[in-house]
């Protein structure tokens, strides 16, 4: 199995194209905003609390349309996030092509990278990753990791998380 190096890189002045609007994409778009990046939606249908989330986080636009090859133009990181496994393998294809980091949601060989379960308070970023085999352990270990972390603020005075 291979192991992924874990990279904590500035992404505020990155553009990050999101292909699909359902729930893995809502959870992705809300913890991309903490990092400030300009993000693009594009999917058939946008779920109301990606929308809704716009309304706050300014530097994301939405389109709900087909994605065409115009929209790989000036984008740095791919989510390949639809519900369609197929759509997800060409979205990754065409990034590979034009050396474009993709994520495939529905297939951890199609990553170049994986998409972390966060830990985030003010400076502190903790990424929890599996290398893409165990979702549920990684979901698991940053509550655990939460739930210490605010035991060792309370412990100094400091409930920061």
């Amino acid at each position: 199995m291979k192991k992924y190096f874990p990279l904590f890189i500035d992404i505020s002045e990155k553009n990050v194209l999101v292909v699909g609007g359902g729930n893995i994409a809502f959870r992705r778009i809300n913890i991309l905003t903490d990092f400030n990046p300009f993000i693009k939606v594009i999917a058939r249908k946008v779920d109301k609390r990606i929308v809704d989330l716009k309304i706050t986080y300014k530097k994301m636009e939405i389109f709900e349309r087909e994605l065409c090859e115009d929209d790989f133009k000036d984008v740095d990181i791919i989510l390949a996030a639809t519900d369609d496994k197929k759509i997800n393998q060409n979205i990754a294809d065409e990034a590979k092509k034009r050396n474009i980091i993709v994520n495939d949601c529905s297939y951890k060989d199609n990553c170049d990278f994986y998409f972390p379960g966060i830990i985030n308070k003010d400076s502190l970023v903790i990424g929890v990753c599996a290398s893409g085999t165990n979702h549920k352990l990684v979901a698991e270990t940053v509550e655990l990791i939460k739930g210490k972390i605010e035991n060792i603020f309370k412990d100094k005075g400091k409930n920061n998380v």
